[in-house]
């Protein structure tokens, strides 16, 4: 949950930007380096 609404933002673990996947009307972001 920390990178939750941050799409596009630095990820707080460790500096990388926020991806997204979004489908339909959900959309999940995550950390692409920290996953």
């Amino acid at each position: 949950m920390a990178v939750h609404g941050r799409y596009g933002k630095p990820c707080p673990a460790c500096g990388a930007p926020i991806a997204r996947i979004a489908y339909a009307d959900n959309e999940t972001n995550y950390c692409a380096h920290c996953r």
